[in-house]
């Protein structure tokens, strides 16, 4: 619940931001100014120069002078000065009288809008403008990366030269008050994040060096060489700047501070980050291992990072920061180095049982208090034995010696835990705070753990850095620094629950639960290893059985989470989209089977295809494990030797991707026997589900090259795949070499890297004779072909970041277009800032460009008054609507940047289909045709198994068909839809239901109730089938609809009687007993069906082409009474007044329904007592108002002429009672509007319905007239409405000729 002073912090917020957004006080101006400089410096006219620049103008853009595009500067905005920025912050805040923790974000979901709402009143101040109208040739321009230029050095003057990037991440860290002293979070949150990206771009170039340095040497290097090449005695240029990648051995002095988890493991040093080349052991199995654990250390670091940024406030934490670097075949961990030559060794402050006998500890520390309480132990047995009544003492630690005297030596480690604790009592609060977090038992480090012996697992350690501020004195608290080692083992583990006979393990160490699993499944603290549950006979009061009920409940509820997600936000475009949905719903890849098993057909064709392009990627790194330098003691191969391992490397990637790919005996034999088998293997899928027939070739390749990290060049995605005598469809020259501008994001700072191995092949040189022959006969310059560095990112990216990733979602489902723009725009600006992958920032501008397509349609011109409304409508389907310009503009600015950043179009189709809307809004026709096309291509070649897709695309087309009223093309699209929809979802399916609903919509306002009669009752008989009521009551109704419209009232008064006998129900049952919506429609349809049904037996009978039973005609008068009575029950509020002067309400249209349908239905009895009435009103006529009246009576009906008193009158009354012929059928006179007017009143306030109101009437002109006539009268009255209402409808002759022919 949220209080009433958060209340009051909510409401400022959204004055705030409505004042901003609006522009009324002087922050709008200033945001305007700033945000808007484009559209407002005459940035209307330089935008529509713009938008024609950008489509059919291009050419005259081109060639425009350059003095007129310098008098338009387009960055002016952009370029201002830091100080402006900060002044117009302040300004703000203090007109808005803005209080300092109003910057800091809480935990809960309210903080968490708010922390929302901050971020968007920071970002409307900074100067960044990607869409600017003014810019012509480039008008979209993505925030700067700190690592764009060039390649970031971390060693700089004023930064140690050993740790400087762990400084420079510190120093980030640091909060620096603003004006009120108060640190401003988001701020700092961009500048740790920008220095973190910094770091990681430094990371990927440090990474490649490293690798080609492997590669330098596959075969291994002397001492004395290493020395030459490696040492600190090498050659350096460029006044100390130019030095390759360090190799750390184990000789080296650095070696115990930077030592790996492997002995196959290489360590380089550069700029002072470590760069751990995982090499695994000796063979492939230990290989796979190795880059398992380091991953799960990865996520360890990434789950402990997003803890101490949660809970921990005090500076003694080190958030961890790691760059993961897959390039070449090889796995790069790359982190800031923290210690040097000479520091003090790591302290172990809590680790496991099993490392803390032999590791090194300060006093206090788990080390020191295992080591203190074994000897404790023996001297405290001597010392019973010689001295059995000595006294203890009332110390703690007397009292702890003590109980160890009573306990045995295998359960003196709780002991040693709770005296820990006793002496850490800050630390051991905040470490609890951090295994909440992580949804952990106990502390976030591992105890005792599951991996081999040899290796490390999870601990606490406590570093003092010689770049520390007082790290020299060892009892200054401030000079130290706390950080997590290998935390493989911090998420739980999970439990196999039916092991295998040739795989007994009950727990694999590297298969681990995630933590959005832990997440989703709401459980309680579960312990970090199985070997802590094992221990419980021990003294330990952990129990397995909370293990395997989290990993029986993943394996059950999981998959279908996945399912709902992409149910909700649409289906994955490509690999990295199916690797996130998996992932963020807590599904690990190797159980993607289940998911699929759950699945349509389109997504389990998807999860097969990411099988068998990952199956793949890991027998390609198999491959490579199998020769040098990726496996360090494989045999030489003498062909290889000569060609350089780059190029074998991308011969291996070519030989994989040719054998599933290609065609032949070999590609046939390489599925059969190694491709199919591995995917079921890992995956669990049966190997039937996975053979060749059923996949799609260009999709699969796509999907290899996401996997594998290898990128081929554009043209390369046309070569026939799995075509008859094309065994090899693709050449070592199809490989990229990363020079185009569409492909240069993949592998930045190219040029840098080309020059640095230059310079490293001239150090060859420099060295001596033998350096300079294996220089010219062996090594040559890397080509960088084909593979990419691809980087992951770990690091803490706070809850300011969280905020901006969270907020889209709310927003969208309370249609705010322009919030979910904001807080888009602030994604944009982390992505950039952390340097996210090309993917990932595409992802962004692919939902920037949706909601600027959104934005513009809300801006469309809305109608003023509610009477206009079928106007408007029938003005909008022939032209559209008219959408904001600028924004359809930038919206389609924004999609095109988003496919070139994306990897290929179907990973940007919904940014396609934003830009096909927008195009079309645009008025560009051609361009929008011409982009359909494309898009239909592209789904024939790469996802003809994923009919949604086309099925947004062709929805779309239907849409704006229909807007612009070509209804013939709209209900062809709309047919494609149906089609697509029954090989999606199935025939049943209530999407396909769905679309059949507007598919006759379409044939009906084309009016071809044909095809929209033969659409509705498909869907209806579907609908049946399914048991759905409430979609067949809607069906049956729009069926009924068509039918009246097309005339058949026989046909619509069965559809449209079970619409009200479903859909009222149901109504009923879900509300307070008002009907609404489409029952109340429903009803009102089968009124209007009763009547026009009378209507037509009795024109049928007038005509004498059948012969009416009155019995019938009454009871069918009746039904449609009682209906219509029923609507004006339910008549919402809004339509029982009269809209306008001159028009009637719908209340009292349906009073004239009533007051026709008792006219009609008017019987022997009640025609003759008016009559009668009418007659007794001719016989007193005389120069009265009656007589006149009666007068204008006969003079109106032909043939008819005045006659004596009491002569004929009874003929003179029948004639009066017949009907006028008005000038305009439809007119209906003043009077009796107002006469049904104030008898829906009456219904409506005091609940008399309208047929009781007539047959009131009815009863006071049978009572007759007491004396003469009186004008004024109720008898008089009455007869006098009765009178005008027959001669208004005229149908009661009819009814009693019927009636008095039927009885003759």
């Amino acid at each position: 619940m949220i209080r009433e002073d958060e209340k009051e912090v909510i409401k400022e917020e959204e004055r705030l931001e409505e004042r901003l957004l609006k522009g009324s006080p002087a922050e709008a101006r200033e945001a305007d100014n700033v945000e808007e400089e484009g559209e407002g410096e005459g940035g209307e006219e330089a935008g529509e120069e713009g938008a024609e620049g950008e489509g059919e103008g291009r050419q005259e853009v081109e060639e425009a002078p350059q003095e007129e595009l310098d008098a338009k500067p387009p960055l002016q905005g952009a370029r201002q000065s830091q100080e402006a920025q900060s002044s117009a912050l302040e300004a703000a805040e203090k007109e808005t009288e803005m209080k300092a923790e109003d910057l800091h974000i809480g935990k809960g979901a309210e903080d968490m809008v708010k922390a929302v709402r901050v971020l968007q009143r920071f970002y409307r101040f900074k100067k960044y403008r990607w869409f600017d109208l003014g810019r012509k040739t480039h008008p979209v321009q993505l925030p700067e990366h700190p690592g764009d230029q060039q390649i970031p050095v971390g060693i700089q003057s004023g930064r140690d030269p050993v740790t400087a990037w762990h400084d420079a991440l510190r120093a980030s860290r640091i909060s620096e008050g603003d004006g009120s002293g108060e640190p401003n979070r988001i701020a700092i949150a961009l500048s740790y994040l920008s220095e973190v990206g910094r770091f990681a771009a430094a990371c990927r170039a440090a990474a490649v060096l490293a690798v080609h340095e492997v590669l330098l040497h596959p075969y291994g290097m002397d001492t004395q060489k290493h020395s030459k090449h490696h040492g600190p005695d090498s050659p350096r240029e460029d006044g100390d700047r130019f030095k390759p990648p360090q190799l750390v051995t184990k000789d080296d002095p650095l070696w115990p501070l930077v030592r790996p988890r492997f002995d196959g493991d290489r360590v380089y040093v550069h700029d002072s980050i470590v760069l751990t080349v995982i090499g695994g052991n000796s063979h492939e199995s230990s290989q796979e291992f190795a880059w398992r654990l380091y991953q799960h250390d990865v996520k360890g670091f990434q789950a402990l990072a997003d803890a101490i940024s949660s809970n921990s406030q005090s500076h003694h934490w080190a958030l961890p920061v790691a760059v993961l670097v897959d390039y070449l075949g090889f796995r790069v961990l790359c982190r800031p180095q923290i210690l040097a030559i000479g520091d003090p060794p790591a302290e172990m402050v809590l680790g496991p049982f099993a490392e803390a006998e032999v590791a090194y500890g300060a006093p206090g520390d788990l080390p020191e208090l295992w080591r203190e309480a074994t000897s404790s132990i023996d001297a405290a047995q001597q010392e019973q034995a010689t001295n059995p009544v000595a006294y203890p003492g009332d110390s703690a630690e007397n009292r702890w010696r003590q109980q160890l005297q009573t306990r045995s030596r295998a359960q003196f480690a709780s002991l040693v835990l709770h005296e820990w604790d006793r002496r850490h009592p800050e630390l051991r609060q905040e470490l609890a705070e951090m295994a909440s977090d992580l949804g952990l038992q106990g502390y976030p480090v591992c105890l005792m753990s599951d991996l081999p012996k040899p290796l490390a697992s999870t601990s606490l350690l406590r570093l003092r850095s010689h770049s520390i501020p007082g790290a020299r004195d060892p009892e200054n608290p401030e000079g130290e620094e706390l950080h997590f080692r290998s935390p493989a083992e911090v998420l739980p583990p999970e439990i196999n629950l039916d092991p295998k006979p040739n795989n007994s393990r009950i727990v694999d160490p590297v298969k681990r639960l995630r933590r959005e699993a832990l997440w989703s499944l709401s459980v309680p603290p579960l312990p970090p290893t199985h070997a802590v549950t094992a221990a419980a006979n021990v003294g330990q009061r952990v129990s397995s059985e909370p293990l395997k009920d989290v990993s029986n409940r993943a394996e059950r509820e999981l998959p279908q989470q996945v399912l709902d997600r992409i149910s909700s936000e649409g289906p994955p475009l490509d690999s990295r989209g199916w690797t996130e949905v998996l992932h963020a719903s807590g599904v690990n890849i190797r159980h993607m089977s289940r998911v699929a098993s759950l699945a349509s057909s389109s997504a389990a064709a998807s999860l097969h295809r990411e099988a068998l392009a990952r199956s793949a990627k890991w027998l390609l790194r198999k491959r490579l494990w199998k020769k040098k330098p990726w496996a360090t003691v494989a045999p030489q191969v003498i062909h290889e030797v000569h060609m350089g391992p780059e190029r074998t490397a991308a011969l291996e990637v070519l030989k994989i991707f040719n054998l599933v790919l290609g065609s032949g005996a070999d590609s046939e034999n390489f599925w059969e026997q190694q491709l199919v088998p591995e995917a079921a293997r890992r995956f669990g899928f049966a190997a039937k589900q996975l053979q060749r027939h059923h996949v799609k070739p260009h999709a699969l390749f796509q999907a290899m090259e996401h996997h594998c990290r290898v990128k081929f060049e554009l043209d390369a995605v046309s070569r026939p795949f799995f075509r008859a005598g094309y065994p090899n469809p693709l050449k070592e020259e199809d490989l990229a070499l990363f020079t185009s501008s569409t492909l240069q994001p993949y592998f930045p700072h190219l040029a840098a890297m080309k020059d640095h191995w230059i310079r490293r092949l001239e150090h060859y040189d420099a060295v001596d004779e033998e350096s300079r022959q294996i220089r010219d006969h062996l090594l040559q310059e890397p080509s960088f072909q084909g593979f990419w560095p691809d980087v992951r990112i770990i690091c803490s990216r706070g809850e300011e970041w969280s905020a901006a990733v969270s907020a889209p979602t709310k927003h969208t489902r309370e249609n705010r277009w322009d919030r979910v723009f904001q807080v888009l725009k602030l994604q944009l600006t982390f992505a950039r800032a952390i340097g996210d992958s090309p993917a990932a920032v595409g992802g962004i501008l692919q939902g920037i460009a949706v909601a600027l397509l959104e934005m513009a349609k809300q801006s469309a011109e809305k109608p003023e008054k509610p009477d206009e409304l079928d106007e408007i409508a029938t003005a909008m389907q022939s032209r559209g609507p008219k959408a904001d310009q600028t924004c359809l503009k930038k919206a389609l600015w924004a999609a095109d940047a988003a496919t070139k950043m994306l990897p290929s179009t179907i990973s940007s189709w919904w940014a396609q289909l934003a830009a096909l809307e927008a195009e079309w809004l645009l008025e560009k026709h051609v361009e929008a045709h011409s982009r359909v096309q494309r898009l239909q291509t592209d789904w024939d070649r790469f996802c003809p198994d994923q009919p949604v897709l086309m099925l947004r695309l062709e929805g779309t087309a239907a849409r704006l068909y229909a807007q612009q009223g070509d209804w013939a093309s709209a209900a062809m699209h709309t047919e494609r839809c149906c089609a697509l929809a029954e090989r999606a979802f199935g025939r049943t399916h209530g999407a396909t239901i769905a679309l059949r609903a507007p598919l006759g919509d379409a044939w009906s306002r084309r009016e071809d109730w044909d095809k929209a009669v033969a659409a509705y009752q498909e869907a209806y008989s579907v609908a049946q089938v399914c048991s759905d009521e409430k979609t067949t009551g809607r069906l049956a109704f729009e069926l009924a609809q068509v039918l009246f419209f097309k005339g058949d009232l026989t046909g619509a008064k069965g559809f449209a009687e079970d619409a009200v006998k479903l859909l009222i129900p149901l109504e009923l049952g879900r509300s307070s007993g008002q009907l609404s919506g489409t029952s109340f429609e429903a009803l009102t349809l089968l009124s209007k069906v009763y009547e026009d049904l009378c209507q037509r037996f009795l024109e049928l009978h007038e005509t004498e082409q059948a012969e009416v039973s009155p019995a019938m005609l009454q009871a069918l008068v009746s039904k449609a009474i009682k209906c219509f009575e029923t609507v004006l029950k339910n008549l919402p509020a809004s339509e029982q007044a009269p809209r306008r002067a001159g028009v009637m309400s719908r209340a009292a249209q349906i009073v004239q329904s009533v007051l026709r349908l008792k006219v009609m239905g008017l019987g022997d009895s009640e025609y003759s007592v008016l009559v009668d009435a009418v007659e007794e009103l001719l016989l007193h006529a005389s120069v009265s108002e009656t007589a006149s009246a009666l007068q204008r009576a006969m003079s109106q009906t032909r043939g008819v002429r005045q006659l004596q008193p009491r002569a004929e009158t009874r003929a003179v009354a029948e004639a009066a009672l017949r009907p006028v012929e008005l000038e305009h059928a439809e007119e209906v006179p003043v009077k009796l509007m107002e006469l049904f007017e104030e008898v829906a009143r009456e219904a409506l306030i005091n609940g008399i319905p309208p047929s009781n109101w007539f047959d009131h009437m009815v009863r006071v002109v049978a009572e007759g007239f007491a004396g003469a006539p009186v004008p004024g009268d109720a008898t008089y009255l009455a007869t006098i409405q009765m009178l005008e209402l027959c001669r208004f409808f005229g149908n009661a002759a009819r009814v009693i000729m019927c009636a008095t022919s039927s009885s003759q």
